[in-house]
């Protein structure tokens, strides 16, 4: 409505003075929109400087849903670009690696709790270290570990299952994740070949992940 009650009274104006209060108006909203939202950002973000704020308007513009990258039947949540232009879309939207180590200024320094869920397949490391991050920065953020999850794959060689027929509290996860690297694994990546890397060699694709008895220091990889 005031936007409405706005332009109505700009068409009564000169075409000389359109111009200036039509800049105003949008400029004057878009201020606005700023303000509120850095004011949903974490104490973090507001107690600095105007470059802090700037740059947390970034974990915005590298946050949206997009039906290319989430699942309805599962979950319809937000997908996380590490950055741009390289991890905009396609297979590098919400890889792994990357998305984990942009998680940390992104969303849990931000404020931005809510949106800090991911599904880790080939982060599992990263995955336990921003699990570790967010518990300790957001406020009760132990409750996320009781927080039921769908293993689409419950075991490496399980046909997909449907959301909701093998939920398991995220700390039985966290424990089972834990637990094989103890007693360490050995396994092939699920539908190896050029269909699924065209640039992997044969090899890549091997993988072999374990802890060192002797120092403590989890390994992972094909040599």
């Amino acid at each position: 409505d005031w936007y409405g009650n706005a332009f109505v009274y700009i068409g009564s104006l000169s075409h000389l003075m359109i111009p200036c209060y039509f800049d105003l108006i949008m400029c004057g909203s878009y201020e606005i929109l700023l303000e509120h939202s850095y004011s949903l950002m974490s104490q973090f973000i507001r107690q600095l400087s105007r470059f802090v704020d700037e740059l947390g308007q970034l974990s915005i513009q590298l946050t949206k849903e997009t039906d290319e990258h989430t699942f309805e039947h599962v979950q319809q949540c937000p997908s996380l670009a590490a950055g741009f232009p390289h991890f905009y879309g396609g297979i590098w939207r919400n890889w792994g690696r990357d998305t984990f180590i942009s998680l940390h200024g992104l969303f849990l320094l931000t404020g931005r709790y809510e949106e800090a869920r991911y599904n880790a397949r080939d982060a599992v490391w990263w995955w336990l270290y921003s699990t570790s991050n967010y518990t300790h920065i957001v406020p009760d953020g132990h409750d996320i570990l009781s927080d039921k999850v769908s293993r689409l794959y419950p075991t490496h060689d399980s046909p997909a299952q449907s959301a909701g027929i093998h939920d398991q509290s995220l700390y039985d996860v966290i424990h089972e994740a834990l637990l094989r690297h103890v007693q360490s694994l050995k396994f092939r990546e699920r539908g190896a070949g050029h269909s699924l890397d065209f640039v992997m060699n044969d090899e890549g694709f091997n993988n072999e992940i374990g802890i060192d008895q002797r120092t403590g220091f989890a390994y992972g990889g094909n040599r």
